[in-house]
């Protein structure tokens, strides 16, 4: 429903999302749980933290700002991330 609601935004401002959701061997799917945004592969955010109310209002959270070689092995594992991932509907 979120997805949904800011759906038109994130297109004006050229987001592309992603699904990362693969079964898992022993069954079920494996998901990327981290919050994480990328800057330019130089700067990225990790941290707990779902961006809803309930997230940032009430529960505590963590998340640390990155840079140089810190932020590059993030953007490694996002890339990682989106190779495997596919492209959520734009419905």
């Amino acid at each position: 429903m979120g997805y949904d609601a800011i759906l038109p935004w994130l297109k004006i401002q050229g987001v592309q999302v992603y699904n990362y959701s693969i079964p898992r061997i022993e069954g079920g799917r494996e998901t990327f749980h981290a919050k994480a945004v990328l800057c330019d592969r130089s700067f990225a955010y990790l941290g707990s933290s779902n961006v809803t109310a309930a997230s940032l209002e009430h529960s505590m959270e963590m998340g640390v700002v990155l840079q140089g070689r810190a932020a590059a092995d993030v953007a490694e594992v996002i890339d990682a991330v989106i190779a495997a991932a596919t492209i959520a509907p734009s419905r």
